[in-house]
């Protein structure tokens, strides 16, 4: 493939943009985790055109070719270096090359929290806004150093022409993403229009940049910017011409109203992409903008791009101007921090109601007013905010085993709680806890847990534990190793909305270390029963047999990820499951779940699902109802970009 995403751990050299690496890696084809409310990376390399990812064989020695052919790429490296040093502050020192050059990969996940929160997420991509204040910019420049050089010629034309090619550059220098090619697009037809006094019309030139935005690209549909880009701008189209230009007030005043109504208008009209691709209503967009976009668009991009332009013998002066726009930057960023606390902003509402809803807000905006039906939109926002997540029944369970790699994360929600049985695993470079359960539980609405079993403490089990309890409230911790773990030895039986909650191992008294100290337990509502039993081996699966505690269920998940020292015989005849759940990483290396594991559980009936292969699994079980027909994300929501 042309284009590979390639990892390299443990580097003992930091390669730079513009060089040239030749590397001995191993290649996957893409794949990633596929979870209800998860971020979908196949969907994410289809669109860019990755045909494989992959590492650097640890074992071999990267040789550097080159170190010059991409210029481009090295001076958008030079240009992150300059303000990476002017700015003292690594979170403004991240937004200002965001801003820059486009470079986003120093923008930590807290970050962006914050600014989804606030609806400010657009302002870190170089978009219309940027892109127009470099050509306004540019073109009182040129056009007043043109009119003191010369009075001879059409100044005028010149400078809308190097305005354009200076929009260009900073564009090229920015990656070139959807927002900045409908920018440069749009810009270059009015241009042309003004160059050769037409009048021309903004929708046609909206329509012509997203006609030559697929054109050249007709994956780009599928990138949110180019949604929220060209409804953005059709939404100001719409919304701007109705404000009225004549008031009997002063221009601040005036342009604050302007502005305060065309933020409204947005947060209506956006309002269904907003909760369709992200599954968030951000309320105090509207309050967070007015303030920062004309922030932004005053003092931080202009004197930013300024200092950024004055190199060489005047670099004194444009650090000095970087290193106040980094000041303001973090004045800024403290501000929506704060802002992002609001109570108000936690709400994510899911699913096609909400969509459905969201769809109905943008009545407000769209409909001029005194339209009849335009206040629907305010009664739809309502019924959104309290739109929440359907909850089982009395006397009933969800079972969701979600897709976390090579690890295990199972939660169980009743009619009022909700209960984690492991965290999955965690690595150097962040843990599944991160990246799948939290965008799970905000897809679910869950903001506390009434009980997290951490069932031993192998890392692929428990190394999301830590992060999870920095971020939720977490009524109580239980755990097979609670010394290694924190939280109490798993014990005895509970009940929950109706549903019975039994441990079966390790039993009282017993002293149990690694594999063999996993927390086993079943969970029950009349007939329908499940199991859980984390990583025990043979030794405890005769131990339970024997004791008389195993009894048919409907569903296992499956031990030690279908492992051979695990699925006896004796565990597997005495539950004999209708589904056999096996959480296991997709083309994992040690061929998890065996083969002959496979058979023994399919030789008394049950149906083995490996989440590496179908993805996360979910189901309601009741007591009053038949087994429940199971949902697996792969077979329920395919596309056509999925691995299957």
């Amino acid at each position: 493939p042309s284009t590979l995403r390639i990892n390299w751990y443990g580097a003992d050299v930091l390669p730079h943009p513009g060089e040239t690496w030749r590397f001995e890696v191993r290649l996957k084809r893409p794949r990633g985790f596929a979870n209800p409310g998860g971020f979908d990376f196949e969907k994410f390399a289809h669109r860019a055109r990755l045909g494989a990812t992959g590492y650097v064989v640890p074992e071999t020695s990267p040789v550097r070719e080159d170190y010059g052919k991409d210029v481009l790429g090295r001076v958008r490296a030079r240009v992150s270096n300059r303000l990476a040093s002017a700015i003292s502050d690594p979170a403004a020192a991240a937004v200002a090359k965001a801003l820059a050059v486009g470079d986003r990969s120093r923008i930590t996940p807290a970050q962006w929290e914050v600014f989804a929160a606030t609806g400010t997420s657009h302002l870190m991509a170089i978009s219309g806004l940027h892109i127009g204040l470099a050509a306004a910019a540019s073109l009182a420049v040129f056009w007043g150093v043109g009119g003191l050089v010369t009075a001879h010629g059409n100044i005028r034309d010149l400078a809308v022409a190097a305005s354009c090619g200076c929009a260009l550059v900073y564009a090229a220098l920015s990656g070139f993403a959807t927002p900045a090619q409908r920018a440069v697009l749009m810009l270059a037809a009015a241009s042309v229009a003004f160059v050769c006094r037409r009048r021309v019309c903004p929708w046609q030139v909206l329509s012509l940049a997203a006609l030559l935005v697929w054109v050249i690209d007709p994956l780009s549909i599928y990138a949110p910017g180019f949604v929220l880009s060209f409804t953005a701008v059709a939404i100001l189209l719409l919304t701007g011409r109705r404000i009225p230009r004549a008031m009997a007030v002063s221009g601040l005043r005036r342009g604050g109203i302007q502005l305060a109504s065309l933020q409204l208008a947005l947060l209506f009209g956006m309002l269904a992409f907003s909760v369709a691709i992200f599954g968030r209503v951000a309320l105090l967009a509207p309050l967070a903008n007015i303030v920062v976009v004309p922030l932004f668009s005053i003092l931080v991009v202009p004197p930013l791009l300024l200092g950024l332009l004055l190199d060489g013998g005047l670099s004194a002066i444009g650090d000095g101007l970087i290193a106040a726009t980094g000041w303001l930057l973090q004045l800024v960023l403290r501000g929506l921090h704060q802002l992002a606390a609001a109570p108000v902003l936690a709400h994510r509402p899911t699913g096609v109601i909400a969509v459905a809803l969201a769809t109905l807000c943008a009545l407000r905006a769209l409909l001029p007013p005194g339209f009849a039906g335009r206040e629907v939109g305010v009664v739809a926002l309502l019924a959104l905010l309290t739109l929440r997540a359907p909850r089982p029944p009395v006397g009933c369970f969800d079972l969701r085993v979600l897709d976390v790699g090579q690890g295990l994360a199972v939660v169980i929600e009743t009619r009022t709680r909700n209960l984690l049985y492991d965290t999955g695993p965690a690595g150097p470079y962040g843990s599944a806890a991160e990246s799948v359960v939290e965008p799970y539980f905000s897809h679910r609405g869950v903001h506390t847990l009434d009980r997290m079993i951490v069932s031993h403490a192998d890392l692929d089990h428990a190394g999301g534990q830590r992060w999870l309890l920095e971020r939720y409230r977490v009524a109580g911790l239980w755990s097979g190793e609670p010394a290694e773990t924190g939280g109490s030895l798993c014990n005895g039986s509970w009940t929950w909305d109706g549903v019975l909650f039994s441990v079966l191992h390790p039993r009282p008294g017993a002293v149990e270390t690694g594999n063999n100290a996993s927390c086993v337990v079943e969970v029950s509502s009349g007939q329908r029963r499940i199991l859980l039993t984390g990583d025990i081996e043979a030794r405890v699966e005769h131990e339970l047999s024997a004791a008389g505690i195993l009894r048919p269920v409907d569903l296992v998940v499956v031990p030690h990820h279908g492992s051979r020292t695990s699925s006896t015989s004796a565990l597997i005849k005495k539950t004999r499951p209708a589904v056999a759940i096996v959480a296991t990483g997709y083309a994992n290396r040690w061929g998890f779940p065996k083969p002959d594991v496979t058979q023994r559980w399919n030789r008394v009936g049950a149906t083995v699902l490996d989440t590496g292969r179908v993805g996360s699994v979910v189901g309601r079980f009741c007591g009053n109802r038949p087994m429940p027909r199971l949902w697996s994300y792969r077979t329920e929501s395919a596309r056509y970009w999925h691995d299957h």
